[in-house]
């Protein structure tokens, strides 16, 4: 997407705005999810069901990984199962606030580790700049919440637990802007699907046994949800973008998963924004303008 969007770029700004929809609302769905089983199984169930659509898709479409990437899927897959339950354990011991400004720092890690690992990704001043105004208008959004009352260690262990969850996905995403070079994407969703749900499940067995579990219809709809929307159908969507642009420009859309959360909670969880919420939205849109204009995503085949 250079300027402004051409009849080759609708796709790319359609499917950016898709991701942004789905990954932005469903922190309500893993809510409810939350409320009736622990954390880990949350995991499992949602990554099972990724599992079975990607090997439906696999066996349909004939993909097949070339020989001696193994390693990587592996590593992808288990990079991806540590991030989510760090993330999924912590956020039912620290406040919501705590765990998305330090979330919201993975863009950034990006953007430093990927130049390390794959040619071409170093990201321009105008990339910096945006994922610069992106964490600041994120902090401003997580500003205007009102202070929630906890205190401990375990406060403070999960803190660190999703700032190391920031640091694994960050690590995940450019792996994965590796692996996607040379393996089929419903190949890396089948892969990962089967991974994150083999580990999760082992987690729960070790580390969540004598937890009360109901499966209610709210949590049945929203793993059907997280399973195939928000895991199958946006994560393809967003294999497929990585296949043709950079991971460092991508990881902006992060930024405004976070403004469409904010958003939600307003309207639907009845949230007040305030003023600082306010300015945040202004400057996570600002970043957004720096990163779409010319040259904007940085196409990967063009820029190497």
């Amino acid at each position: 997407m250079v300027g402004a969007p051409t009849a080759r770029s609708w796709p790319a700004v359609l499917g950016l705005t898709a991701l942004a929809l789905i990954w932005g609302t469903q922190y309500l769905i893993i809510r409810v999810g939350q409320e009736s089983l622990p954390p880990l199984l949350t995991v499992a169930l949602r990554y099972a069901i990724l599992g079975v659509i990607a090997q439906v898709l696999v066996v349909v479409c004939r993909a097949r990984p070339p020989r001696g990437t193994w390693p990587a899927r592996l590593a992808f897959g288990a990079l991806q199962a540590l991030g989510m339950g760090l993330l999924y354990w912590a956020e039912g011991h620290v406040v919501s606030s705590v765990a998305a400004i330090v979330i919201m720092t993975e863009p950034l890690l990006v953007a430093v580790l990927a130049p390390l690992w794959i040619p071409g990704e170093r990201p321009s001043a105008r990339v910096v700049v945006a994922l610069v105004c992106g964490f600041v208008g994120v902090a401003l959004l997580i500003a205007h919440r009102p202070p929630e009352s906890d205190a401990g260690a375990l406060v403070t262990v999960a803190t660190l637990a999703v700032g190391l969850s920031a640091v694994v996905g960050a690590l995940a995403r450019v792996l994965c802007k590796d692996v996607v070079s040379k393996v089929p994407p419903v190949v890396i969703l089948r892969d990962s699907g089967w991974i994150v749900t083999a580990l999760a499940i082992a987690g729960s067995l070790a580390f969540e046994r004598g937890r009360p579990m109901v499966f209610g219809t709210g949590a049945i709809l929203a793993f059907a949800y997280l399973g195939v929307v928000a895991s199958a159908a946006a994560s393809g969507i967003y294999l497929v973008l990585l296949q043709r642009y950079r991971v460092t420009s991508l990881s902006y859309l992060q930024f405004v998963t976070a403004l469409v959360a904010v958003a939600t909670g307003v309207l639907l969880g009845r949230e007040h924004l305030g003023a600082a919420g306010v300015a945040g939205v202004a400057v996570v849109v600002a970043g957004l303008a720096v990163l779409v204009a010319r040259p904007a995503l940085g196409q990967h085949a063009r820029d190497t």
